[in-house]
């Protein structure tokens, strides 16, 4: 790949994760934590696109505006064609990123589908895994 062809690709990143801060020769440390976010997350999605992306609390500790961005780079990842896997212990972040969850805690699994009360749905499976089993 020649440097060309490389600038182009981040500039692509930049303009299609919006990330904002210093010039493109500058390190990546001196952005913003959301944007340094984002400029991880434009590694994975630049240039080519991925068929599996994990992410580990992809919005923890970024801005409003930087959260709606990887929401969206994650989102359009999925809808072409990327299998997009979320782990998350923010019930937030899992409903506004994941067309279904499935909440875990040791050997237990709980699908929790996709509905109109999905927020509610996870989050009372959240809490009925902390419950201790029944024996």
């Amino acid at each position: 790949m020649s440097s060309r062809s490389g600038a182009g690709s981040y500039a692509r990143a930049r303009a299609g994760l919006d990330i904002r801060g210093p010039s493109a020769d500058a390190e990546v440390s001196q952005f913003s934590g959301g944007n340094r976010q984002k400029h991880l997350l434009a590694r994975w999605l630049y240039p080519a696109r991925p068929t599996l992306l994990v992410l580990a609390q992809p919005t923890q500790g970024v801005d409003v505006g930087a959260k709606l961005d990887i929401v969206e780079a994650a989102r359009a990842a999925a809808a072409n064609g990327a299998a997009v896997i979320v782990a998350s212990s923010e019930s937030d972040e899992i409903a506004s990123m994941c067309d279904r969850a499935y909440t875990v805690l040791g050997d237990r699994l709980v699908p929790v589908p996709r509905s109109e009360s999905f927020n509610a749905q996870l989050l009372s499976s959240l809490l009925g895994l902390a419950e201790p089993a029944h024996s």
